[in-house]
């Protein structure tokens, strides 16, 4: 089965920002062609955590539907990042979870997709409280939004 797995997209409304917009056309392009199944957005879907425009938020389900309709996608899985919201127990995107075509994960969650069992973990500030109860031996992939000690990212 073939997943596309993108993060860190940080949408805003300002227009400094519209060149991040052009990753959905891309997006549309690339589902079809390389028969993905299932989109993959592991955190930050937006700039800023709070206080969203009707303009950026109808914008976004606009191009995630949009996606989804005309790229033969099974499922958008989106993760819950530390910009997605101010209270991790009301994540500013979890609505977007009430459509069919959209799974938005604000707690540990595993599933299967295919043969592979899938563990996702959206993003704490206490991974060792947060996770504690979360059994991770019998997945077979761990998709998460967190920094992982001794990591290095662009930014060194």
């Amino acid at each position: 089965m073939n997943v596309l797995l993108i993060s860190d997209l940080h949408l805003t409304a300002n227009p400094r920002d519209e060149y991040r917009w052009r990753l959905f056309d891309w997006l549309s392009e690339v589902i079809p062609q390389n028969g993905v199944k299932d989109l993959f957005i592991l955190g930050d879907l937006v700039e800023a955590r709070d206080y969203h425009s009707a303009r950026l938020v109808n914008r976004i389900v606009n191009s995630l539907l949009g996606l989804y309709r005309q790229g033969g996608l099974h499922y958008i899985h989106i993760l819950r990042g530390n910009h997605d919201g101010t209270d991790p127990r009301c994540p500013y995107f979890q609505f977007l979870g009430e459509y069919p075509s959209i799974r938005y994960i604000a707690t540990p969650f595993t599933f299967p997709l295919g043969t592979t069992e899938v563990l996702m973990l959206p993003h704490t500030t206490d991974p060792a409280k947060d996770w504690k109860d979360v059994e991770m031996h019998n997945v077979d992939l761990i998709l998460m939004h967190a920094t992982v000690r001794g990591s290095v990212a662009e930014n060194g």
